[in-house]
């Protein structure tokens, strides 16, 4: 197999620096995406069938590219996904992420996307479209967003964003730089980009948090805090609480840190609306709006 002839020859990609590890179940889909890319160039490749060995190769060793087959494991494989943005496996958070899957249902292919991944690519896929997506990730990969649920590329469609959305974040590519062969202290770059995300899954929190804290002030303004309206805050900001706790637990965001009791409480209170001291409650909403901001 070589490079697409659909390709024109000055845009022919370099991938002979970079290195790749490429997990399929089925040994004749290994095969298949192992020869497409040495085809490409590559020349550090790594596979194997078994996706728990590919996850301690991921904690041991730094690949620039991971290809991982989601067949009969779409949810480890999202799990997966999830944690190395999370920075939880592995060194770089930002490597490139290749799904691969047989045709699956709406959902599915919804979890695949929204899991973290930079593309999904459906069985079967000729060599040019393997190609392609790679000169696409190369070339033009989306910048990453973050939220308390999601770290990844930013798919969202320009025209419907969010005023109060969060930020896209031009984050490392270690594939590119390996193909252009130029050079990158590339654990500076990991800490900036980690840094940008996690600034902005803090706003997102407190955004959050202060929604909740919004609907109980309006509805105890207009006369009507019902006990429904108290537990959709009590969920929505016990949510928040979790989240920031996680965030607090892993040394990141302390300042967050003053949300925490209050929050807590008020979650208490919201949760058992009908048995709440009114007052007790209007203090600790009161101040978590103003910690809030």
């Amino acid at each position: 197999m070589t490079v697409p002839a659909a390709v024109n020859e000055t845009s022919r990609l370099d991938f002979s620096r970079a290195s790749m590890l490429v997990q399929e179940t089925q040994n004749t889909s290994l095969a298949i995406v192992r020869d497409m890319a040495r085809g490409m160039g590559f020349q550090r490749i790594r596979d194997t069938p078994d996706l728990e060995h590919a996850v301690r190769l991921i904690e041991h060793f730094e690949y620039e590219l991971l290809v991982l087959g989601a067949d009969g494991q779409l949810e480890r494989v999202c799990e997966v996904v999830r944690g190395i943005r999370r920075g939880e496996l592995g060194n770089n958070p930002f490597a490139v992420i290749i799904l691969t899957c047989a045709q699956v249902s709406e959902g599915d292919a919804a979890a695949l996307i929204n899991s973290g991944a930079d593309t999904v690519i459906f069985k079967p896929f000729s060599n040019e479209q393997f190609y392609q997506r790679l000169h696409a990730l190369v070339r033009g990969r989306k910048m990453f967003v973050a939220t308390p649920q999601y770290i990844g590329p930013d798919r969202r469609d320009a025209s419907r964003e969010e005023p109060n959305g969060p930020r896209p974040i031009d984050v490392p590519n270690a594939l590119a730089c390996s193909v252009d062969d130029t050079i990158l202290d590339l654990q500076a770059a990991i800490g900036e980009a980690r840094q940008a995300l996690a600034m902005q899954q803090a706003a997102r929190l407190i955004l959050e948090m202060k929604a909740a804290i919004d609907r109980v002030c309006t509805a105890a303004t207009a006369g009507d805090l019902s006990a429904a309206t108290c537990r959709d805050a009590a969920a929505t900001l016990g949510k928040s609480v979790d989240a920031v706790t996680e965030h607090i637990r892993k040394g990141a965001h302390s300042d967050l840190e003053p949300l925490l009791k209050p929050a807590e409480q008020a979650v208490s209170f919201l949760a058992k609306a009908g048995e709440s001291d009114g007052a007790t409650l209007k203090t600790l909403v009161d101040r978590l709006a103003r910690l809030t901001g």
